[in-house]
């Protein structure tokens, strides 16, 4: 929600300026009639239905509907294509010469017979087949003379069941293997070590890599290819081939409606069986297209709630592939017409628009005005390609810069359409302007500006008060900083200024961050120590200064606490004694009253969770965090405090080290082994007392009863 919205103008209505409705993404299509037409896309896109019996992204063959080739068939860049004869249990390759599949009758290694082959994959100089027989293994071939380098194994104990590898994929230097017997995914090196598993992911139909280098999933039984990341994070879903298409490379083989390959390295391209067998040429029903030519969509009424309402102009979002295009018409009407008569209207009462040629075209609606609109969109494509519509903008009702102009040019409807036809040319860039200038506030709001790469309001209005914002940082944080920047920017340079912007970095919750009151040291009950936080947040910064313990005369007493200073203090070179080559000081500047004050001057130590060390790139940005925001003459040492304490190490109470009471759940003898993290249990007051709870061995006030019960 806009933080700023009861601060932001009201948006301008007609008649000083125009609405805008949409039809399609973000949400779904409505339509009064479908026709040939897909409306119920993932993702929204409004395209031509495929034919009954089309590809389907869960074909048994694992080739995503037709986009990549068969498991048991992979492509090599010297045309040494291999082909996988599961029937047979032998592997085929492509000679380019004789336009053919060679049987490799024995492979030239100890493993000479394939059990039960699923998939073959080439990647980089490596050919993988995936073994699910009685010795379950991926085998590693050198495509030249296939000779057998490695059979990686699953280690022991990763799975509960034993290992079936199946389909294959390659990304980002990762082996991707599918497990049947166990539902999941297992990651490899490529030089065959094991880095983990996608578990939960079930039975898998498809599994490839697309041009990106992401990797796609279709579960065995479903028709949906799925993106997912190594950590197992599905990231999208697609529902049909049409819509995956554009991810992938399109590739010289072709998989037909009988499974045949038709493969185009041969001239004329060759039809080959899925045992390598050359096959007579595909007919016309293998070849013939799975996409609808064309198809009507119809919308439902559009109500602009404005009496005899001149509509302005549509703006489609459009994507148009070779050989389509799109058809635009439009009826109105003053009064609401069933369905039924809309869908009986003849093509004449339908009043046509110019085609939209590119995403973003501007059309000029010419129908008569009234306070209904019904919108009518044609697709048409070759058979294999579609035109997608992800999004129709409309916008009403007319408000032209031909109301600036005389009478005269509007005196008759001829003349006055000719006028807002030849000024339409101006409105949009006009138009386009006057939204930017509307929502222009919004620009200035840290939840809602934008920071996108190219446009990043967000570090442009950052930089007005002098905070960088990094882009490696998470957007929720980088908009929380600029927040709370009108709190930090008059404490910018004090501790108490680097403590909040630190808070405001981690995103902790400041409960009453905002009453706290620093009392000054002369007012403060224990001078020399910092007043407790009120929101309860840790302190995190130590002035050395306050590390200081003088020793008065006449009233201190010699001790850890107190010291006298000396030449030990700076450790100062003197020439006549202790001068030592690498050890000793040289300072042309000698000032021996104030030197001990420079020991502890200008520095001191933040203690933040050992959790934000981790890794070098969250420690480089909290180092330049504390130098925007640190006083500029201070020296910053971050210490990273481990959630233990040490004594003499790591034991300041406030800043590194915690008192805290028992956990609620403890860990009682005889479950776990005492150790770190173990906490006997206290008793209650009515149980009775025991060694170890809140006995004292030594003391006399321990009672015969508990020394007795102790002992037992």
């Amino acid at each position: 929600m806009n933080s700023l919205a009861p601060f932001l103008p009201r948006p301008i209505e007609p008649p000083n300026d125009a609405r805008f409705t949409a039809l399609g993404a973000p949400n779904p299509w409505r339509a009064l009639l479908a026709d040939k037409i897909d409306a119920g896309n993932a993702n929204g896109t409004l395209t031509l239905a495929a034919k009954p019996g089309g590809a389907d992204l869960g074909a048994p063959d694992g080739s995503l509907g037709g986009l990549v080739p068969p498991k048991t068939f992979t492509l090599s860049p010297d045309l040494r294509h291999v082909l996988l004869d599961s029937t047979a249990k032998q592997v085929l390759v492509f000679e380019p010469c004789l336009c053919a599949f060679a049987a490799v009758p024995c492979l030239p290694s100890h493993r000479l017979a394939l059990t039960a082959p699923i998939a073959v994959l080439i990647a980089g100089t490596r050919l993988y087949i995936s073994d699910a027989g009685a010795d379950a293994a991926v085998l590693v071939y050198a495509p030249a003379g296939l000779v057998l380098r490695a059979e990686w194994r699953l280690p022991k104990g990763v799975a509960a069941n034993p290992w079936q590898p199946g389909l294959m994929a390659q990304s980002c230097g990762r082996l991707w293997v599918a497990d049947a017997a166990n539902g999941a995914i297992h990651l490899f090196a490529p030089t065959g070590v094991y880095l983990g598993t996608i578990p939960a992911i079930g039975p898998l139909a498809a599994m490839a890599t697309d041009r990106d280098g992401a990797v796609w999933i279709v579960r065995q039984g479903e028709s949906i290819a799925r993106r997912i990341e190594p950590d197992g994070t599905i990231v999208e879903t697609v529902s049909r081939v049409e819509e995956l298409a554009p991810r992938f490379a399109p590739g010289p083989v072709r998989v037909l409606k009988d499974g045949s390959l038709l493969l185009a390295d041969c001239d004329p391209p060759a039809r080959f069986a899925p045992n390598g067998t050359r096959l007579p040429p595909p007919t016309a029903e293998l070849l013939a297209p799975s996409l609808e030519s064309e198809g009507t969509f119809v919308s439902p009424a559009i109500d602009s709630h404005i009496e005899s309402c001149l509509w302005h102009r549509i703006v489609p979002d459009i994507a148009l592939p070779s050989g389509t295009r799109i058809d635009l018409s439009c009826l109105t009407a003053d009064a609401p017409l069933s369905d039924a008569t809309i869908l009986a209207m003849p093509a004449s009462a339908w009043t046509s628009l110019p085609s939209p040629n590119a995403p973003g075209s501007d059309i000029l609606i010419s129908a008569q005005p009234g306070r209904y609109l019904w919108l009518r969109l044609g697709l048409h494509g070759p058979g294999n390609a579609t035109p997608r519509i992800g999004r129709v903008e409309i916008e009403f009702p007319r408000v032209s810069l031909a109301r600036m102009l005389p009478a005269a040019f509007r005196q008759d409807p001829v003349s006055a359409d000719l006028t807002d036809r030849f000024v339409a040319v101006m409105d949009r860039p006009l138009r386009d302007i006057e939204r930017k200038v509307d929502h222009n506030a919004a620009l200035y709001d840290p939840e809602a500006a934008p920071a996108m790469p190219g446009a990043d309001m967000l570090g442009f209005i950052a930089g007005w008060v002098g905070l960088k914002l990094e882009s490696r940082w998470p957007i929720e944080r980088r908009r929380r900083m600029l927040k709370a920047m009108a709190r930090l920017l008059y404490l910018r340079g004090t501790a108490e200024g680097l403590r909040q912007a630190l808070i405001a970095y981690f995103g902790w919750r400041e409960q009453e961050a905002c009453k706290k009151r620093i009392v000054p040291c002369g007012c403060h009950p224990r001078c020399g120590l910092p007043p407790a936080p009120a929101s309860g947040q840790p302190m995190m910064i130590l002035e050395h200064w306050r590390l200081r313990r003088w020793l008065f005369l006449g009233a201190g007493r010699l001790g850890d606490a107190a010291v006298l200073w000396g030449s030990g203090i700076l450790d100062k070179v003197e020439l006549d004694r202790g001068a030592r080559v690498g050890a000793s000081r040289l300072d042309s500047v000698h000032d021996t009253l104030r030197d001990p004050f420079y020991v502890t001057a200008w520095k001191f130590s933040l203690f933040l969770p050992a959790r934000y060390g981790r890794e070098a790139a969250e420690r480089g940005a909290i180092l330049r965090l504390v130098d925007q925001f640190r006083p500029a003459h201070a020296a910053a040492r971050i210490v990273y405090v481990a959630p233990r304490m040490r004594i003499g190490v790591q034991a300041a109470i406030g800043f590194d080290a915690v008192i805290a009471r028992y956990p609620v759940a403890t860990t009682r003898l005889g479950e776990m082994r005492l150790g770190r993290g173990t906490v006997t249990p206290v008793p209650r007051r009515d149980e009775p007392r025991r060694l170890g709870g809140d006995s004292f061995l030594g003391a006399s006030s321990i009672s015969r009863r508990t020394t007795d019960e102790g002992r037992s």
